[in-house]
């Protein structure tokens, strides 16, 4: 439970983790270091607007509410998506605590809240039938997944948090459908993010992605914390 996780590790690191999980796409926020355009199709169903991901967050046994990612523009493959996290906690044994990590993230101006009680954020990605890319500072495609590479092949960018570099290296490609979406089983390639150091509270990030159904997971290992969280994306629209 969340509230052992507290007492346990302090409610800093609990802080870190709702942060970190609420801006995880700052993370892959670059600084120039152009890799280059991503080609493939850009009018493909994963980036068709007003479609909806599902997105489930978790840290160990806790699940954290589930949230909603909107399609709100496709500007030829530049996609911009509004995500939406109801935070009615209502019966919740953590909702006081969740209540002030939340508070704490808006007064930080990462995050709004809006009149019914909805977190807002929105954030822009780079989607083809190829793979994904995120959009650095100065507007420059950096590559995190591509759906043909090897195991092996490597991606670098630097962050906006230092001059070092992320290095993200393909480690899975089983080609069986293995790992499950929905009701479903199917393909995707691992992508593992080491962080410098110098990157604050997180240490390690892995995706995995599918050629149909994009990004369907992400893991995030934090500092000083044994247990990572895990996101489970679900674009429901293409089941």
């Amino acid at each position: 439970m969340l509230s052992n996780f507290i007492k346990n590790n302090n409610m800093k690191k609990t802080k870190n983790f709702m942060m970190m999980a609420g801006i995880v796409l700052a993370l892959f926020s670059c600084k120039k270091d152009d890799l280059g355009a991503l080609g493939g199709e850009t009018d493909i169903p994963l980036t068709k607007v007003g479609s909806e991901t599902s997105i489930y967050p978790s840290l160990g046994s806790y699940d954290f509410p589930t949230a909603t990612a909107v399609i709100t523009q496709n500007d030829n493959g530049n996609v911009t998506y509004k995500l939406k996290l109801d935070i009615d906690l209502a019966g919740n044994p953590d909702s006081a605590v969740i209540a002030s990590v939340i508070k704490y993230v808006k007064d930080e101006g990462i995050i709004t809240v809006d009149g019914n009680g909805l977190i807002d954020l929105g954030f822009q990605l780079r989607i083809t039938s190829e793979g994904y890319q995120v959009i650095s500072e100065d507007n420059k495609p950096q590559t995190i997944v591509k759906y043909g590479d090897p195991v092996g092949t490597q991606y670098s960018f630097n962050t906006i948090f230092t001059d070092k570099k992320v290095i993200g290296t393909v480690t899975e490609k089983t080609g069986l459908d293995d790992w499950p979406i929905g009701f479903l089983n199917i393909k995707t390639s691992k992508v593992d993010f080491q962080y410098p150091t110098e990157v604050p509270f997180v240490d390690k990030i892995v995706i995995r992605a599918n050629h149909k159904f994009g990004i369907v997971y992400l893991e995030i290992k934090f500092k000083g914390v044994v247990t990572p969280a895990k996101i489970d994306l679900i674009p429901w629209f293409l089941l």
